[in-house]
């Protein structure tokens, strides 16, 4: 498993290297790192579950599901993948299709609350 996860650091460092410049420099420009919050002064589909994933690994859930309840299922798909990817390789076509499912339950509960 260490090794898996060595050899997938190794092959995509520079994707790495990128996303910590820009989170860095978005941040010092615009004290944001959303490109949707900079461009269009409104929040997109994930907003918050960064803060809600906080609020759940420090055992608020509570304050979790009031910021972005997604944060859930998101947290739900990276551990499959994780599992999926290190740990059993199980090599099923679930993981594709549950990403897909997760970004429609992303963007059904944005909509829902731009109309409530």
């Amino acid at each position: 498993m260490i090794k898996a996860i060595k050899k997938d650091l190794y092959k995509y460092w520079y994707i790495i290297i990128i996303a910590i410049i820009y989170l860095i420099v978005m941040q010092m420009i615009f004290s944001q790192i959303c490109p949707i919050k900079i461009l269009f002064k409104m929040e997109c589909p994930g907003c918050g579950i960064t803060h809600a994933l906080y609020y759940i690994i420090t055992g608020q859930f509570t304050k979790a599901c009031q910021i972005n309840w997604t944060a859930y299922i998101w947290l739900l798909f990276a551990v499959l993948f994780v599992v999926d990817r290190y740990i059993h390789k199980l090599k099923i076509k679930v993981i594709p299709n549950f990403f897909i499912l997760v970004c429609v339950i992303t963007i059904l509960r944005y909509i829902i609350k731009l109309f409530i």
